[in-house]
C-alpha cells in the first residue's frame, strides 16, 4: 500500500501551502523503510505522506521524521 505514495511538506498547515519533496518509486518489501529527503533540504513544521487518487485507508505503526531545526 506504500507504492505511489507522495511526502509533502508545510510550514503552516493550511491546505494552500503543502508541497511535493519526495516521490519514492519502487516497491516496498521492508517492514521499515526509509525515505532520504536530504538532497531535497525542505524547510517544514509539518510532514504528510498521501497518495492521490486512493480512497483505501492507509494504516501504519508509526512515521519518525529526523531533520535539523531551522534557525
Amino acid at each position: 500500500r506504500l507504492n505511489d505514495l507522495q511526502i509533502q511538506v508545510s510550514e503552516t498547515g493550511r491546505d494552500d501551502d503543502w508541497h511535493n519533496v519526495g516521490q519514492p518509486t519502487g516497491k516496498y518489501t521492508q517492514r521499515i523503510t526509509r525515505i532520504s529527503l536530504g538532497s531535497e533540504h525542505p524547510k517544514a513544521l509539518y510532514v504528510r505522506i498521501i497518495r492521490p487518487g486512493v480512497q483505501e485507508v492507509l494504516h501504519i505503526d508509526g512515521l519518525f521524521v529526523y531533520g535539523t531545526p531551522a534557525a
